[in-house]
């Protein structure tokens, strides 16, 4: 995640890893040992107050080896050094502690985050191919897409499609089937067959839902073993 410096908007970014949630949030973390009035002060970094909400600010505190009632002495707050202070433990206590803040720079209240949306153009397509798995005894199929996948209208009850190639003279043919039995077709492709060739590429026709598939094949037999299988939801 790049975000444009507060102090330093033309010149400078901050970048920071992403963690998910339903906001957007600063995620810091860290362990402090506490001195001799079994206290630990945190300092944050200097521009926090200015992209984040020090008024949504969220503590979690926890105790290392040694059990102490750890706690919030002193919270982050607006025009003062940015810095949290931990009370509750004794000299040499180890705290681990971690916050996270609320957003507030332009861009964050500009662009409020959505959680649960319609795909639009995209209804009908998986944002991640990896929900669909192979079993492929054989080990010919070295990539695949199926998009348009929808569990129980052109696959089994399961989520299963089941594949086959097979060559006939100069052309290759992979046909994809609904049902184990390989009698209910949904969508075929083809490919011209060379001799001195091994790896190839058969893009299927849409239909039954599906559209722009295809499975890269490096071809050595026959094969009526391989299927797919949506592993999600």
């Amino acid at each position: 995640m790049k975000i444009d410096h507060p102090s330093h908007l033309l010149t400078e970014s901050i970048f920071h890893a992403q963690v998910e949630s339903n906001e957007y949030r600063l995620v810091y973390f860290g362990t402090k040992t506490c001195n001799a009035s079994g206290e630990a002060a945190v300092a944050m970094p200097s521009w926090f107050a200015d992209i984040c909400d020090v008024d949504e600010v969220s503590y979690a505190l926890t105790p290392v080896s040694l059990y102490k009632p750890y706690y919030v002495k002193t919270p982050i707050s607006s025009g003062s050094p940015m810095t949290f202070v931990i009370a509750g433990g004794e000299l040499n206590s180890i705290v681990s502690w971690q916050i996270s803040a609320l957003r507030k720079d332009k861009f964050a209240l500009d662009s409020p985050i959505v959680v649960e949306q319609d795909k639009g153009d995209n209804v009908g397509y998986y944002n991640y191919k990896d929900f669909i798995t192979k079993t492929d005894p054989n080990g010919q199929v070295i990539d695949f897409k199926f998009e348009g996948i929808v569990p129980g209208i052109n696959t089994d009850v399961d989520g299963h499609i089941y594949c086959s190639v097979s060559k006939s003279g100069d052309l290759l043919t992979a046909n994809v089937y609904k049902d184990s039995a390989r009698s209910n077709l949904m969508i075929t492709g083809t490919s011209f067959y060379r001799a001195t060739q091994t790896k190839y590429y058969i893009a299927f026709e849409d239909g039954n839902g599906f559209v722009d598939c295809f499975i890269i094949v490096d071809y050595g037999q026959d094969d009526s073993s391989i299927k797919f299988k949506l592993t999600y939801p």
